[in-house]
């Protein structure tokens, strides 16, 4: 009589999988909060997921038996006795012939025993495969993503943005930032944080704890700026607009406003309207945040005419410690003319943050990926010793033939390894739509726009690497096992 496995079998290993389970879920919640910036009230765990966890433990090899079990023990007498149990490939013919020429009987042999029991092969290609489309994509991912990030940090023709503690005389600014030695070019603009206001209703900023997330920059830019952004739609500022303004595409949804109409915000404790005239692409994180108006238009609200509370400065070294080293002479220049600094924002530093926003969701990717792939090798394993159990005799009979151990062993480890380069294509195939939707996802929060589809060549390599070896590793213990059955173990196996 067939039995399926029983929970008491599977308990073991879910207590021990608890304690290893939710201590990893801790230590991988604490180090994305950390990279996210988000202060995390507490790391206990629900106790539901105590009993989720548990009951998937147990339950899971209940369900996957089942079918099996099922099928097996509703066989007729004649249908298990006449079982042949392989799947049989083509045979006959020319073509079939120079197969087997090309190939070799052996290596034939192994890719018809790979489709023996198609179910097994599924589940096998599925969870390798699975490993393999997320292993690969968090790589795929992260190349897109340095490549939009080379395409932005091209267009961001500025080297270090400097905030100043007040507004100060716009002219004497510049007078004193030209004369700093290695600065290519300066440039003012206002910059303030505003909140949305609509008619009737209390404006509200929201701020995280580090100050820096959640409200909406506003920039003032004279019309010929060396520093304007990417026009996506509408048209850039113009001489004369003092209520115009452009908006981030992020914006738009946010404000409940479109190219044409109008936008109102809190600056100062006054409430200004704006006529949306284009979009942008944004300068806050991944270029979805941001509204951009002329100078003329900000000091109409702010009154800082003819002053300026922030600086953007190229310099002439293109390497990180020259750009750094104009970057603090300039600092230095302001600091002894008495004017202070609030803060500054680097490229280089912007482009870092981008990256680390980027290698959280990379990092999730690939564990992810490590552990399927892990749970696929497993699997596939099981499968190649439950298959050396079936053919015990079958092996018998080719060494009655005249086969060696050798040439028994490579039968068993070609079959897995066929399995892992099969598994390999699917994972291809995989990783690319998988790409394409995190890709547009992480696009629009980081970039502001999907990112474009790259395939890493590193990543398809690495993973059929994975692939191959992970798969010879699985058959390894059931081929040794395959080629020490000597012939009268193998016949008189029941």
């Amino acid at each position: 009589m067939l039995r399926p496995p029983q929970p008491g079998g599977t308990l073991p290993a879910v207590t021990l999988s608890l304690p290893l389970t939710v201590g990893g879920a801790q230590r991988l919640a604490r180090a994305y909060a950390e990279l996210s910036n988000v202060a995390l009230a507490s790391l206990a765990l629900p106790w539901w997921v105590y009993l989720v966890v548990a009951l998937a433990g147990l339950l899971a090899p209940l369900l996957a038996a089942a079918a099996p079990v099922v099928r097996a023990s509703t066989a007729t007498v004649r249908e298990a006795i006449g079982e042949v149990g392989a799947y049989q490939l083509p045979t006959g013919g020319p073509g079939w012939a120079l197969v087997v020429r090309a190939l070799g009987p052996a290596l034939v042999l192994a890719l018809r025993n790979a489709f023996r029991r198609r179910a097994r092969l599924l589940l096998s290609l599925s969870l390798l495969a699975v490993g393999g489309g997320t292993f690969m994509s968090g790589l795929n991912v992260a190349a897109s993503s340095d490549r939009q990030l080379a395409l932005a940090e091209a267009t961001l023709t500025y080297d270090a943005e400097l905030h100043l503690s007040r507004p100060e005389a716009t002219e004497r600014l510049l007078r004193l930032v030209r004369a700093v030695p290695g600065v290519a070019h300066v440039e003012p603009f206002g910059f303030a944080s505003v909140a949305p206001a609509q008619p009737g209703e209390v404006p509200l900023a929201r701020t995280y704890k580090d100050g820096g997330h959640g409200t909406l920059p506003l920039y003032a830019y004279p019309p010929d700026s060396r520093f304007q952004p990417e026009v996506l739609t509408g048209r850039w500022l113009e001489p004369g607009d003092t209520d115009a303004i452009v908006l981030a595409p992020g914006e738009f949804n946010r404000l409940g406003t479109a190219v044409g109409g109008r936008a109102s915000f809190s600056l100062g404790g006054r409430t200004a309207s704006w006529r949306v005239v284009g979009s942008m692409r944004g300068v806050g994180l991944g270029g979805n945040a941001g509204a951009f108006v002329s100078d003329a238009g900000f000091a109409r609200v702010t009154g800082q005419d003819g002053s300026t509370q922030a600086l953007r400065v190229l310099s002439t070294q293109r390497d990180p410690a020259g750009r750094k080293a104009t970057q603090r002479a300039v600092e230095g220049a302001l600091d002894g003319a008495g004017i202070g600094v609030a803060n500054v924002v680097e490229a280089d530093w912007w482009s870092t943050v981008l990256r680390n926003h980027v290698a959280i969701v990379q990092g999730a990717l690939l564990s992810l990926g490590v552990v399927m792939g892990a749970v696929g090798t497993i699997t596939l394993a099981s499968a190649m010793s439950t298959s050396v159990v079936e053919r015990t005799r079958e092996f018998g009979v080719m060494q009655t033939l005249g086969a060696t151990p050798a040439r028994v062993t490579s039968i068993v480890v070609a079959e897995a390894v066929f399995i892992g380069a099969l598994s390999w294509i699917g994972a291809v195939a995989l990783a690319a739509a998988l790409s394409s939707l995190v890709g547009a996802l992480i696009g629009a929060w980081i970039y502001g726009a999907p990112l474009p589809l790259v395939v890493s060549p590193v990543a398809a390599l690495a993973w059929l690497a994975i692939a191959l070896l992970g798969s010879a590793a699985a058959s390894a213990y059931p081929a040794s096992a395959a080629a020490r059955l000597t012939i009268r173990e193998t016949l008189a196996y029941a």
